[in-house]
């Protein structure tokens, strides 16, 4: 007998307008109406607002919007070049009272409709303060991307967030139509028509079929249900990572929540990522972006070649050998982090912190001075931003105990090359930009290149207090000034005691702001940190390849203890040195000393020095290695005075 009960059907597609384009006619009309079209494939054309096609005879273009909007659907701003940009005689068009895209985005916040901005190719979002103030809020909203050439993944991510946001498709295999190969990528309705049809002679046949049924659409509804709890949580941990106050642990618990929804979702993993390499946690980066690439679904052209650019890096650095002084970590637990539901990598281990060094003043040197053109690179004050007070005119933070920075002070250091200052300016620049990814790329570069961190370091507190001073009135200043701390936080003792004045400088003007950038700064522990600093000196270790080289290295050691380094002493390690003399940074040390030190070497070799940085070592002071070449002190060229 056959079941009585009437086959499920799908809820009747909806009938009100649930999805509004907004674009500026003269260069986003292209793209509103291919993105109207595809959409109305998805979603059905009842669901699809465009007003090529939706606006009726004779009446105004306003009161059917108003209509639309009414329904409370979300607005797809098309934010083209012109959108924000466009000009006449007046001056801007969005500045004027009468412009239809100001109004129509007005009208949308009015009736308190979803705003979604959709950045088309090449087009970065204006900052909130250069727009009027009823538009403001639009650079806020999380924006997606809108690209001609990768169209087809653009398309996927705008369709999940707007399923995620309770609208519709017309079919189950929607998703289908947009990966399959061309010329088969609009079947997805006609499988369907053909599966429901062989749904409905089966149902003559007895009960069972339609129990199995009713079966899978549980299943399938929840696995649904489950995507869009991952994509929900995707776009909280984006608000969190790319806001005005970035919250890095609310943003790596989202993304976590959302690989506990779907383990494989690349995405989650890539933002995950990105949140370790920015904390320096550099093992679970690895594993993360590893992951990502291992699922790419989801993922765009450029987060894929960055995900790969990224994990070459890490992989690099995971391949160092063992820092001198710093042994790995025996018998440690690892710490523990929510379940992802994945197998993770073996984490790279970690060298143990070195014990803090008896604090002795060094001999008074006077300081080496860099190039001409490199001082004039590092002295040179960044475009934009007012250049930190110098000490004498701050008074004593109550929190830091008084220290004498001379040690500091006698320390040689050479600024960087050109190159590496323009490189560091880029940097410093890109955590204060407007555009959130910007800021975010340039924190996990900084997270993941510690030495360059050091470098930016300067050039990031000089935009820092100038933004402070500016009330840290645009969210790129808020974004910058966290991140700001972040890198005081992250710096070694020497960069600290370097840019003592500055630090204390910004701490003054960050103390009026509110108390958001100064808990997501860690502005508390990066003072402690700079307190601890004291008069810490930096040490070297110093690795001979044979007797022969013990007279070198001791003249050698002599004048960088003269300089105000500590030399624990000289070791022999025979066949395991390097073929030509090697220097070698631990993990943030202060890059201005190596270069002084490869500076001295080559004078006193002859010979170049290669200058390595060993990314993932965490010295708890700045910690360097001269590595001395095997043919140093024994060949007939390689016989420098110092040798005898």
């Amino acid at each position: 007998m056959a079941d009585p009960r009437p086959a499920p059907d799908r809820p009747a597609p909806s009938t009100r307008k649930a999805i509004f384009i907004s674009y500026r006619s003269a260069d986003g009309k292209k793209d509103a109406a291919r993105l109207a079209e595809d959409l109305r494939d998805i979603f059905g054309a009842p669901q699809v607002f465009f007003d090529k096609h939706d606006l009726q005879g004779g009446s105004s273009w306003r009161e059917q919007i108003g209509q639309a909007l009414g329904q409370q659907p979300v607005v797809l701003l098309i934010i083209s070049e012109q959108f924000f940009g466009a000009r006449n005689e007046q001056g801007l068009r969005i500045d004027q009272p009468d412009d239809p895209v100001r109004m129509e985005v007005i009208d949308s916040m009015r009736v308190g409709a979803r705003l979604l901005p959709l950045l088309c190719e090449g087009v970065r979002m204006p900052s909130s303060a250069s727009l009027p103030v009823e538009l403001r809020s639009v650079p806020e909203a999380h924006a997606l991307k809108l690209r001609t050439e990768d169209w087809r993944a653009d398309l996927l991510k705008l369709a999940d967030r707007l399923v995620a946001l309770g609208i519709a498709p017309l079919d189950d295999d929607w998703r289908e139509q947009f990966t399959a190969p061309p010329g088969t990528a609009r079947r997805g309705r006609l499988r369907q028509s053909l599966g429901v049809a062989a749904v409905l002679l089966a149902l003559g046949g007895g009960g069972a079929y339609w129990f199995h049924t009713e079966q899978l659409q549980r299943e399938a509804a929840a696995v649904e249900a489950r995507r869009l709890r991952a994509l929900q949580h995707v776009s909280d941990g984006l608000a969190a990572d790319h806001g005005k106050d970035v919250n890095l642990e609310l943003a790596r618990r989202k993304y976590l929540a959302a690989i506990e929804e779907l383990p494989d979702y690349g995405p989650a993993h890539y933002y995950l990522a990105q949140v370790y390499a920015t904390q320096t946690l550099r093992a679970d980066a690895l594993g993360h972006y590893r992951t990502a690439l291992a699922h790419p679904n989801g993922l765009d052209r450029a987060q894929l070649a960055d995900a790969r650019s990224r994990l070459a890096a890490l992989e690099s650095s995971a391949a160092e050998p063992e820092a001198v002084g710093a042994p790995p970590i025996v018998g440690s637990a690892a710490p523990t982090r929510p379940s992802t539901g994945q197998v993770q990598p073996a984490p790279v281990p970690r060298p143990a912190p070195m014990p803090a060094p008896v604090v002795r003043p060094p001999p008074a040197v006077v300081a080496a001075a860099p190039d001409a053109s490199d001082k004039a690179l590092l002295d040179a004050p960044v475009a934009g931003a007012a250049p930190p007070p110098r000490a004498t005119s701050l008074p004593r933070l109550p929190m830091t105990d008084p220290q004498p920075t001379q040690a500091v002070d006698l320390v040689h250091r050479v600024a960087p090359l050109p190159d590496r200052q323009r490189q560091a300016q880029a940097q410093a620049a890109a955590l204060f930009a407007d555009d959130p990814a910007e800021r975010l790329a340039a924190a996990t570069t900084l997270g993941v290149e510690q030495n360059l961190a050091a470098d930016v370091l300067p050039l990031a507190l000089a935009r820092a207090l100038a933004a402070a001073q500016r009330q840290a009135d645009k969210d790129g200043d808020r974004a910058g000034l966290i991140a700001t701390w972040r890198l005081v936080g992250q710096a070694s003792p020497l960069s600290l005691q370097a840019e003592r004045a500055a630090i204390e400088a910004l701490f003054q003007a960050t103390g009026p702001l509110d108390t958001m950038i100064k808990l997501q700064g860690g502005v508390i522990g990066a003072m402690e940190k700079l307190r601890a600093a004291g008069d810490l000196r930096p040490r070297v270790y110093i690795q001979i390849a044979s007797n022969a080289q013990r007279a070198f290295a001791t003249r050698l050691a002599s004048r960088l203890e003269r300089a105000g380094y500590d030399v624990p002493g000289i070791e022999n390690i025979g066949a395991k040195a390097p073929r030509q003399t090697d220097l070698r940074a631990q993990g943030a040390s202060n890059p201005g000393l190596a270069r002084w030190m490869r500076k001295v070497i080559t004078e006193t070799t002859g010979a170049p020095v290669a200058l390595r940085v060993l990314q993932r070592a965490q010295p708890a002071i700045d910690t360097y290695e001269i590595w001395l070449g095997q043919d140093l002190c024994v060949a007939a060229d390689a016989q420098p005075s110092d040798c005898r």
